[in-house]
């Protein structure tokens, strides 16, 4: 007997599957080389390579040569030279030239104002709004860097859109020693609860807003409450406080909030056989914030309060202020109006999230 042996191989396993291609991208044949090649119209792109991402469904003409290497280039598609005739292709391509360099012009002049501002916000001791703009400084640099390779390369002009920006900027030029002065006057008191006997009334004033010098100032009212003619308990006169200001955006921001104000104090002080005495007659706040918008704050008369409980004693103090000049005067700030380049492209650099959103504002209309 004879036995054949036989022995069966398992045929070869299928090659893998290739992933499906991304949303929008489409397979063809190049008729010249015979090679696939890969588009989507969407995106205005044609590749020899695979692709990962994107959108699109219309057949595009393949690239421009079939690659050299197994690792292919991506070729993104230029403007047919025979759209419009035998001189079509010269005229798109003088249009995408002319189109580029507007937008290089712009970007860089805008870069060079960045510049400028993120100096003079740094002199004018605004930090996160030097660091703010010099964040939209280094977009702008991408850009500018992105444009001039995609022009070298021979690309179509990227969609973009110029919008209108008028930027409030710190006058680093205006320094005006007398504009930042507060002057605050006492002129006269009202049903004033006085201790009995002769004596001499004070009146104590203390700036509450935080400031670069703390003043406070301690002036006799009157010597003698009859002096000029007036009861004891409705004294007349004028004394006048000033204050040394900087002005500053933190001084701005607390006059926006009413929260500058003047602290003042109403005392007496009094001798009985050689001692001096001292009685509080009551405090109160009187609010300068009105400078913002005006160089005059009108007389207020304000109600004299306890010290603890904060209840009304009895009496008023009339008071007014004054500066050379509202504390929001233009001579801070200026407007600088200028065009924003946006570019509207898919592979343009990624603005970071302050720039998107104030590439947003700008084309909702606030450019203001």
């Amino acid at each position: 007997n004879k036995f054949i042996f036989t022995s069966t191989m398992p045929p070869p396993p299928p090659p893998p599957k290739e992933p499906p291609l991304p949303p929008g991208w489409k397979t063809a044949v190049d008729p010249g080389s015979g090679k696939e090649y890969f588009f989507n119209k969407k995106l205005n792109k044609t590749q020899w390579e695979r692709p990962s991402d994107d959108d699109s469904d219309t057949v595009l003409p393949p690239p421009s040569e079939p690659p050299k290497s197994a690792a292919a280039a991506s070729l993104p598609a230029k403007k047919s030279s025979a759209a419009g005739g035998g001189g079509g292709g010269s005229k798109a391509g003088e249009e995408d030239g002319l189109i580029y360099q507007c937008l290089l012009d712009g970007m860089e002049a805008q870069k060079a104002r960045l510049t400028d501002r993120v100096k003079e916000r740094y002199v004018a001791g605004d930090k996160s709004g030097a660091l703010e703009v010099n964040v939209e400084k280094k977009h702008l640099e991408a850009c500018i860097a992105w444009l001039e390779e995609r022009r070298s390369a021979g690309h179509v002009a990227p969609k973009h859109r110029v919008v209108s920006r008028v930027v409030k900027q710190p006058n680093i030029n205006s320094s005006i020693p007398d504009l930042n002065k507060l002057v605050v006057t006492v002129h006269r008191g009202s049903s004033l609860n006085l201790p009995g006997g002769k004596g001499a009334t004070f009146v104590k004033l203390t700036l509450t807003f935080p400031r670069d010098k703390p003043l406070e100032q301690k002036t006799p009212l009157s010597t003698e409450v009859a002096s000029k003619g007036s009861d004891e308990a409705n004294p007349e006169w004028e004394s006048v406080h000033q204050f040394e200001l900087v002005r500053t955006q933190n001084l701005l921001r607390y006059a926006e909030r009413k929260h500058v104000r003047v602290a003042f104090e109403v005392y007496c002080e009094t001798k009985v056989m050689f001692i001096k005495q001292k009685a509080l007659i009551g405090r109160g706040e009187f609010d300068v914030s009105g400078l913002l918008t005006s160089k005059d704050v009108a007389q207020t008369s304000i109600p004299l309060l306890e010290e603890k409980s904060k209840r009304p004693v009895g009496g008023t103090l009339t008071l007014s202020a004054s500066s050379r000049a509202p504390w929001n005067g233009k001579q801070l700030t200026l407007e600088e109006a200028e065009q924003v380049m946006i570019l509207d492209d898919a592979s343009s650099p990624k603005p970071p999230p302050s720039v998107v959103t104030e590439y947003l504002r700008l084309l909702k209309g606030g450019g203001g």
